[in-house]
This record gives structure tokens, sequence and C-alpha cells, in this order.
């Protein structure tokens, strides 16, 4: 599932989780964090070749978080269908229904789409799943910026992070509230949050 494993991750967990694991703390709903490591399994399943170019991408301070995932998902895109169909699956993927999870698999294989549109079309299968199909998946990994709130603050989102009887959209809200409540000098230190859900 590989292509799946990490546009589906990048995607759930923010903007791409791509295939990495995030680093520790909480979520600013949909914003990217950075690229991590690759994520648990990978590293046992894909040539050493081509875990040694995604860690080269990975390491490479020359690209933005964007040019990153593009690279990644170049040299993901490369791989055949047995090399990804080893891929361990994100986290929540098994659980959804064969057909969101065909449809995702077909989205993130698609070699004719850029990385944007991945992401885009991914989402909005994503968005367009019952909530408590969407419970299922991770949320988005911590933005940068996110070490400036404090510590009550982020016990508070981790809270909200945490209840999985929130779906999507109320998670997104509840969060926005929390981080709408800081002080301006705070808030303008953080990126932008991004758009609101679809209802």
């Amino acid at each position: 599932m590989a292509i799946g494993a990490v546009v589906l991750l990048v995607l759930l967990c923010g903007e791409t989780a791509a295939q990495f694991q995030p680093p520790p703390g909480l979520p600013h709903p949909g914003m990217p964090g950075p690229v991590p490591d690759l994520p648990p399994g990978f590293a046992e399943v894909l040539p050493a070749d081509v875990v040694a170019k995604l860690r080269a991408i990975h390491a490479d301070h020359s690209l933005d978080f964007m040019a990153k995932n593009r690279k990644i998902d170049q040299v993901m895109s490369s791989l055949p269908d047995e090399v990804l169909d080893r891929l361990p699956s994100p986290p929540g993927f098994s659980q959804l229904p064969a057909d969101i999870q065909t449809r995702l698999k077909t989205i993130t294989r698609n070699k004719s789409l850029s990385w944007q549109q991945k992401q885009e079309q991914t989402r909005a299968v994503i968005e367009s799943l019952p909530d408590h199909l969407r419970r299922l998946l991770p949320p988005p990994p911590p933005p940068p910026g996110f070490e400036l709130i404090p510590p009550e603050v982020q016990e508070k989102l981790r809270v909200i992070h945490e209840d999985r009887s929130l779906g999507f959209r109320d998670r997104y809200y509840k969060i926005k509230e929390v981080i709408d409540s800081l002080p301006e000098d705070i808030r303008n230190k953080l990126p932008p949050p991004p758009p609101a859900p679809v209802a």
C-alpha cells in the first residue's frame, strides 16, 4: 500500500504525514509539521537504495516541506506495486471499508497525478467519510511554533486531541477555539490556520 501509506499518513496527519512519523506534541488542526523519519516497517520492506534516497531527501535542509514531499512522492511512485503492497498501512487505514481503501490506493498510486493533486483528492475522500470512520484516522502532527504555546494550553489541546468521541469537524473547531484564545503575540508566531472543514 506504500504510496497510500505515505500520502494518507501525510494527509491524515497534516498535509503530508507522508511516510514519516510525526514528532511528539499536539496539532494545530491540519497544519503540516516537519517531515520526520521513515515510519516503522518501511526500512525493512523498501530496497536499501530507496531508503537511502528517502532519508537523503529528509535530511536535505535546502528543501521546504512541499519540495520534500514532492520528491518523496516521486520516489514512491517509481516503485512497483509488489513493493508498495508490502508496506505497512497507516494507522486506521485497515479499519476503513474495502471500497474506501481501494479508492485511496487508486489515488495515491496514480502516476499521472502530482503530489498536490493526490493530496487534494485524498482529502476529498477523507472529508466525505462519516464521522465514525474519520475518528479511526489519526489527527495531524504539530505545526512549527507549537513549542511557543504555554504548557497548560498544550494540555487542553492534548485532551481535545485524545477525545475519540469528537469527529474531525468538532475537533477542528475545539482546537481553533483554544488557539484563538491565546494572546495575540503567540498567535502571530504560529502558522495561519488551515481552511475550515467542509460541512
